[in-house]
């Protein structure tokens, strides 16, 4: 995820998953390659469906996973005007900045580590500014803060009200899964930061 433009008029961030589809599709041409050489050997039937199956996965995994994703913040008109492309189709939508809470980093914590991936926080829900996360932190938290400057949000101040107005309306339970959402907190962490909140 990169900044391509930015000026008095517009921000524009831009995603695209080049990496992934630098892996992904050689190898599942790799993998056709070797069901269609299989088949000519006259090699086992298993062989060439194992073969097979596991290119058109590959296939199908990397054309649902690369996607091109266009963020364009009018800084005239006050909208967000974004665009996700991919291979099976492209989702358009545009948010005026009024509607706009702020941009924040949201983590996932997995076996292999914590992942990021950049959402403008609406009144209508989340946006991502990406499908997928990925890995390093540092580049989506320049990005964000760098939108939240050019958009003047205060985005942890907008964060804990939208948890706190959760915990007040007796809906703590969704308060907690917010703040493990935002902040990537494990369960015992959110429900402490919301107590605190709360308090």
């Amino acid at each position: 995820m990169k900044i391509t433009r930015q000026d008095s008029s517009a921000l524009v961030v831009v995603d695209f998953p080049w990496i992934l589809g630098l892996v992904a599709f050689p190898s599942a041409l790799a993998l056709l390659y070797a069901t269609v050489s299989a088949a000519v050997r006259r090699a086992g039937i298993g062989q060439v469906l194992i073969c097979g199956a596991s290119g058109l996965f590959v296939t199908l995994i990397a054309s649902l996973l690369v996607k091109r994703c266009a963020f364009d913040f009018d800084l005239v008109r006050r909208e967000v005007t974004w665009r996700r492309r991919g291979i099976f189709g492209l989702r358009t939508g545009t948010v005026p900045f009024d509607r706009i809470r702020g941009a924040v980093v949201q983590s996932m914590n997995s076996g292999n580590g914590t992942t990021y991936r950049i959402a403008l926080i609406t009144q209508d829900g989340d946006v991502p500014l990406t499908d997928a996360y990925s890995s390093g932190g540092r580049r989506p938290q320049r990005v964000c803060e760098t939108i939240n400057r050019v958009l003047n949000f205060d985005p942890q101040i907008a964060m804990e009200d939208e948890i706190l107005a959760l915990a007040q309306s007796g809906k703590k339970i969704d308060a907690i899964r917010l703040a493990r959402e935002r902040y990537g907190y494990d369960l015992a962490k959110a429900k402490d930061f919301v107590e605190g909140l709360v308090q």
